[in-house]
Formats: C-alpha cells, structure tokens, sequence
C-alpha cells in the first residue's frame, strides 16, 4: 500500500500473464480490506488463474472489502463456496472482468456462496459451469446476503435440488 489508502493492494508480473498459480497450501484467506488485480495489459482481460486443484476452496473472505480484477478462480471444491465463501456484514466482494468456473460444494454455492450479510457485485463477470450437491450451482445467499449482476452472466451452473443459477 503506497497510496497513503488503508487498502491494500496486489498486482502481477507481466510475465505471469496467461499464467495459473496453483494452490497447494489451502484457500486463500481474505481478513482486511484489498485489491487483486489480474488484468495485466489493462483491457479487462482474464489474465490471472488461480486453482485450487479441486482440494480446497479457492477463496476465504471475512468481515474486509475485496476486490477482484482480471482473474479466473477455479477448481475449488468446498462444503459452501467453492470457489468464493464470503461472509459477515461489513463483507463487500466485487468481481470486476472475472470469471467464476469449474468449482464445487459438497452442499451449497459452487462457485459463490454469500452469508451473514455478505454483498457481491459482479460487473462484466462470469460465474459458470460450477456445480453445487444442494442448492445454488452457480450462486448461493442466505441470512441478508445480496447480489447484484451488472453485464454479467450466471451460466451452465447446475445444483442437485433448486437454484441452478443462483439461489439467494
């Protein structure tokens, strides 16, 4: 953080474009407010893949400010949120030229899963082709969460009882 702001921020080498970085450790675990950019050349490209190698979820974010630019997570595999659980009511995540796909819960969002107040906004994002064992494919939101879809797409996201898309 050298903009005298309190958010932090992260961005990637040149070189890594059309990279994907392997977790091997564990989810990523998001607790303060940051910025992850991915969108190496700045034209609001998927540059950056993060996988979680369907062993763990992709991305833990509590009670901080996210937001996510210019990156595909995928292959995570979780009980809620495969790709993305977000949760608690000072909880803001927005995806801004992602893509969420290719993720699994064992119960409830595949790709995203929203709790506690939880607030995503996805603009010119995708969340699809994740999958969920109960509800919410694609999306799930429960107790105060909130979704908004701007230029967006939730697309080919399948769930075993109800919310193939989203289910919030």
């Amino acid at each position: 953080d050298n903009d005298g702001s309190s958010v932090d921020h992260i961005t990637f080498h040149p070189s890594l474009a059309g990279s994907t970085l392997t977790l091997t450790q564990g989810e990523l675990g998001i607790f303060s407010d940051v910025s992850i950019d991915g969108d190496l050349d700045t034209d609001n490209s998927l540059d950056i893949t993060i996988d979680a190698n369907e062993s763990f979820r992709v991305m833990l974010v509590g009670d901080a400010t996210v937001e996510l630019r210019g990156l595909t997570l995928t292959g995570g595999r979780e009980d809620i949120g495969g790709g993305i659980f977000a949760s608690g009511n000072t909880t803001a995540l927005t995806l801004v030229a992602s893509q969420i796909s290719g993720n699994h819960a064992t119960d409830f969002g595949g790709g995203i899963g929203l709790l506690y107040g939880a607030q995503a906004h996805l603009q010119n994002s995708q969340v699809t082709n994740n999958s969920a064992e109960i509800h919410g494919g694609g999306i799930w939101g429960l107790q105060n969460a909130t979704l908004t879809l701007t230029n967006s797409t939730v697309a080919n996201n399948v769930a075993a009882n109800s919310g193939g898309g989203a289910f919030i």
